[in-house]
């Protein structure tokens, strides 16, 4: 197989799990004045700081309602939310059993994956009562002490959703609904998963003159992924199906994109896109 991106998947999931190799893709320049979620609402926002070994600073308390925060600093934000209780202990070994086969299984019974994005861009979220961790997607090896708890408690914040001009929504086991083709080159996005498993968005800028056809000989395996993608692109935290959503800002190029999932088949570790999870997009 010809070179392909690891894309700054998701806890590792996709990279590992396909055994992809090559450059990891350039993520798009955050705007220097990121936009506001609640543009007509005063809302406050929570500053998430991931530094470069990892760390996490944020929060470790809040109300329960759709929280706004803003990722500075390095890597990738993702939330996971727990099931049953389980900690950080838990979330380690099942990253890493993901990491070393491929199958988010055990990762997918014990935690729900909620999201996520990159620094330079606001996030929200509809977090109801419980406990939360915070990671930076990009570690390759985490660890309890770079796991920041979250709890939810207390009475709802009285936040309303954001509004939300592009919306991209995932649904049946691994598809992309047909619409939008076409989305704003900076705004808010929209990720709806209906799907019934974890999904996330990879926007993916596509050399000039490339269509839907040379993503299919890139994963293929019959075209080079550099010949077909510029480099930039921007990603989500994976989102756990079942109607779960999220809001982030974003600042793309102009240009034709690839849009793809490589989050991994839970039975098979294969990444969705190689599975026919992919369509192009229209971005500016």
């Amino acid at each position: 197989m010809k070179s392909a991106p690891t894309t700054r998947t998701r806890f590792k999931a996709a990279a590992v799990g396909a055994g992809l190799a090559g450059a990891m893709l350039v993520p798009a320049a955050a705007s220097a004045q990121p936009q506001p979620l609640y543009p007509n609402q005063a809302h406050l926002t929570f500053t998430v700081v991931i530094a470069q070994n990892g760390v996490i600073q944020a929060r470790s308390t809040l109300q329960p309602g759709f929280l706004r925060f803003f990722v500075k600093g390095h890597g990738h934000l993702q939330i996971a939310q727990s099931r049953n209780g389980l900690g950080k202990f838990t979330l380690v070994k099942d990253i890493a059993t993901l990491n070393r086969t491929g199958k988010p299984g055990d990762l997918q019974r014990d935690f729900k994956v909620f999201g996520g994005v990159g620094h330079g861009h606001f996030l929200v979220k509809r977090f109801t009562p419980g406990t939360y961790y915070l990671v930076d997607s990009d570690i390759q090896h985490l660890t309890k002490s770079l796991i920041h708890k979250l709890t939810i408690t207390g009475a709802n914040d009285g936040s309303s959703e954001p509004q939300a001009a592009q919306t991209i929504t995932a649904f049946g086991d691994m598809k992309w609904v047909g619409a939008p083709l076409h989305i704003n080159a900076s705004g808010t996005l929209h990720f709806r998963n209906n799907a019934s498993g974890p999904h996330f968005i990879d926007l993916m800028q596509m050399q000039p003159g490339k269509d839907r056809s040379d993503i299919t000989k890139a994963l293929n395996g019959t075209e080079n992924f550099g010949e077909v993608f510029t480099g930039v692109s921007y990603a989500t935290g994976a989102l756990a199906g079942g109607g779960q959503q999220q809001w982030s800002t974003y600042t793309l190029p102009r240009g034709r994109y690839g849009l793809l999932c490589f989050w991994p088949d839970e039975e098979t570790g294969i990444p969705h896109a190689f599975l026919g999870m992919y369509r192009t997009i229209q971005v500016g």
